[in-house]
């Protein structure tokens, strides 16, 4: 009872997982004229459950959450970006994103903002973001991009959350408990 208690959806909402981290390059275009400070280069990160496989070709994930940066404009997994986003990725033999295919479009207001990361060797190379009035998947202008200069991504643990450990601490007296009534 207990067992299935600590293992349930409170404790998967706890455990640990494992966080991508992208870092952009500097943006060298900007077609509106905008400048740097503010529109710099795209900034991201996503967590998911598992380590990515080794030698994953071009996959959609669903990260657990997710934050995609450019521009002072931040979106998130609780945006609701609908069809018009996703999220792809492709490893090595040792699990590292070696290729990517990143577009998050904000919620429909006005204006509304699309971040996108691509390194598809043979394909876009690209990171750019657009705020605009023009309607997704596109949206726009365009404030700022790069090309032909793909980011890096870096892997770290996800500690559990606090919240998570009241949960562990009652599943190990529970435990405990149902050793100390078993023994003779």
């Amino acid at each position: 009872m207990i067992a299935a208690f600590v293992t349930g959806p409170a404790a998967r909402r706890a455990s640990a997982g494992v966080m991508y981290t992208y870092t952009g390059n500097a943006f060298d275009t900007f077609p509106t004229g905008a400048s740097c400070p503010p529109v710099c280069n795209v900034t991201g990160s996503f967590v998911v459950a598992d380590p990515l496989a080794a030698d994953l070709p071009l996959t959609v994930i669903d990260p657990i959450s997710f934050s995609l940066t450019s521009a002072g404009i931040t979106l998130t997994d609780g945006e609701g970006q609908g069809t018009d986003s996703s999220l792809a990725v492709a490893t090595d033999s040792k699990g590292a994103i070696i290729e990517w295919d990143w577009v998050e479009v904000g919620p429909a207001s006005n204006p509304t903002a699309r971040i996108l990361t691509e390194n598809i060797p043979g394909g876009i190379i690209a990171d750019d973001v657009r705020v605009g009035t023009n309607p997704p998947p596109l949206v726009g202008p365009r404030l700022g991009q790069i090309s032909n200069d793909p980011g890096t991504w870096t892997k770290t643990a996800v500690v559990p959350e606090p919240a998570g450990l009241p949960l562990l601490a009652i599943g190990l007296l529970g435990i405990v408990a149902s050793l100390r009534r078993s023994r003779p």
